[in-house]
């Protein structure tokens, strides 16, 4: 009975099947009695001689299925045809193939979904083994359906190898899908794929310039619409930059609202974990070198050089470039502050025993045991060797630093490594005041006691507030209230925005954006990194087009 299974080839006659080692083997021939000549179409029923095909085809209950089929040579009968015979053609299975149509759309989907190396140890365990080198083959034969003509697209750019080489995604934002992905980022190649596509109306994009000057050269009919996303990731690049010149100005401010804050018994001693001599040689060599970097890169500044040009001669990110580049003085780096602990709930208990003479850490570490302490005896010997080391007249330079001068007998205030740092202030500048915890709008209030840092502040949520909002209304008054700020960064972000005015202005009146784009960025990366770093551009442009 086992020739009756429904095999679904229906340009094939089962004859019989055979289970033998695993293996299930399928004997056919061909329905059909006449077959048409490929190169002159004209039928044919003589046959001139019989030979056997074997391909695999689709497993059969878990085991590898190979398909023997009797196909015939065929005579030509048209006299004019200059070819004498020729093969019976199979649909589901193709000249020279060695597996079944089926099988090979299964293989398909395998290669595009895990890659070469991947799909080859999922094909063997599903019994349709095949190489890795055959996936990538069936990938790079695959041809992408031609979309439908694109009217709203989004473009934006993606890292083939990060800070080296970048390519451009197309995606249209009408149907979420990429439509198309380019070899690199400039406005050349963005401009001759655009002068194909004569439907588009609307192109979203990022600030770039090559793109504005690629979208405006290859589809002068489009409107450009800026990204709001971006519109504020420029911002936040302002605000740092800004708040980096004037970070020695608002820390005293800082500190004095960081002692205020802070209850007499906040922070465990051991906290601030002790640095080894190791440690601040490295500290202090990197500090060296950051500082020889800020020196060249300011005497190339004086002599006229621009941020890109800079960034290239010292092989160094720009944005390091442009950190430096604006910063008026050298940026110190602040530490990282320390975080809390459970001891903390006793210190009180602690120091008021220690006061009272026991100095025994197993004791301390006992009697709050029994108050609910969870932890170890570490903690508390840890913090009783911070605590004799308090008392001691002469300490070492590094306990020196860790322990100044303060009016509390207790904990010393939090040093300046506990300070917010310049692009975490940054940060909380662009939150919303009902979004943050109280302790964060303290430091808000606390820096905004300079004017100069409230005026940056007011205006930077007002421009949060604008692009949110979508108020295109409010934007002349905006630029005009920067440039009026006496701020020369302020004043430069504001000419930035008038330059792309029109596609600023179009980011607030539609609802257009990039959002879709980036989405569409995160799943390349995902297959980027499926195939380990080692895709080429065409088998990455296929996966991508055929995820879609």
């Amino acid at each position: 009975m086992m020739h009756r299974i429904p095999i679904n080839l229906p340009e094939l006659q089962i004859q019989k099947i055979e289970n033998f080692n695993k293996q299930v083997s399928v004997t056919a021939h061909a329905k059909a009695a006449t077959a048409t000549c490929p190169k002159c179409k004209v039928f044919s029923h003589r046959i001139h001689s019989y030979y056997w095909r074997k391909g695999k085809d689709l497993p059969m209950s878990g085991q590898l299925t190979t398909i023997h089929v009797e196909a015939r040579r065929f005579r030509c009968m048209n006299g004019d045809c200059t070819k004498r015979t020729f093969v019976q053609r199979f649909d589901c299975l193709p000249v020279k193939a060695q597996r079944t149509s089926r099988l090979t759309t299964i293989l398909q989907a395998i290669a595009f979904s895990l890659g070469g190396e991947a799909g080859c140890r999922l094909a063997a365990q599903l019994q349709m083994p095949a190489s890795a080198d055959t996936l990538l083959r069936l990938i790079r034969k695959w041809s992408p359906p031609q979309p439908p003509t694109p009217r709203v697209v989004g473009v934006d750019d993606w890292a083939m190898r990060k800070r080296v080489t970048y390519g451009t995604i197309v995606v249209d934002l009408e149907t979420h899908k990429p439509i198309e992905l380019l070899k690199d980022r400039t406005s050349a190649t963005l401009k001759n794929w655009l002068l194909e596509q004569k439907s588009i109306e609307v192109i979203a994009r990022d600030r770039s310039g090559e793109y504005t000057l690629g979208a405006k050269e290859g589809a002068p009919q489009a409107v450009q619409v800026a990204d709001r996303f971006h519109l504020l990731q420029n911002l936040k690049q302002m605000l740092d930059r800004l708040l980096t010149n004037s970070y020695q100005q608002i820390r005293p401010l800082l500190v004095e609202q960081k002692d205020k804050a802070e209850p007499i018994i906040t922070r465990l001693l051991t906290s601030i974990r002790d640095t080894s001599t190791n440690e601040r040689m490295a500290s202090k060599a990197s500090r060296e070198q950051r500082l020889q970097t800020y020196q060249q890169i300011k005497q190339l500044q004086i002599a006229g050089w621009k941020i890109g040009q800079i960034a290239r001669r010292l092989d160094i990110n720009p944005t390091t470039v442009r950190k430096y580049f604006y910063a008026e003085i050298f940026p110190e780096r602040n530490g990282r502050s320390a975080g809390g602990s459970m001891l903390n709930p006793y210190l009180p208990y602690l120091e008021s025993r220690y006061q009272e003479g026991c100095q025994i850490a197993m004791q301390l570490w006992r009697e709050i045991k029994e108050k609910g302490y969870p932890g170890t005896h570490r903690q508390v010997s840890k913090w009783m060797h911070k605590r004799r080391q308090k008392q001691q007249t002469t300490e070492s330079n590094i306990d020196r630093e860790i322990f100044e001068h303060t009016n509390s007998p207790i904990v010393p205030p939090p040093d300046s490594n506990a300070l917010p740092s310049a692009r975490q202030l940054a940060w909380l500048m662009m939150q919303s005041s009902e979004q943050l915890k109280p302790e964060k709008v303290d430091v808000l209030l606390c820096i905004q006691q300079d004017m100069q840092v409230k005026q940056i502040y007011l205006l930077a949520q007002q421009f949060i507030r604008l692009i949110q909002n979508r108020k295109a209304e409010q934007l002349d008054p905006w630029l005009k209230n920067c440039k009026n700020s006496g701020m020369a960064m302020l004043q430069n972000f504001a000419i930035r925005i008038e330059q792309d005015y029109a596609a600023v202005r179009a980011a607030l009146e539609t609802e257009w954006s990039n959002g879709q784009t980036e989405g569409q960025i995160n799943r390349l990366k995902l297959l980027k990194r499926q195939m380990y770093g080692r895709a080429k551009f065409d088998l990455l442009r296929k996966r991508v087009l055929y995820a879609a």
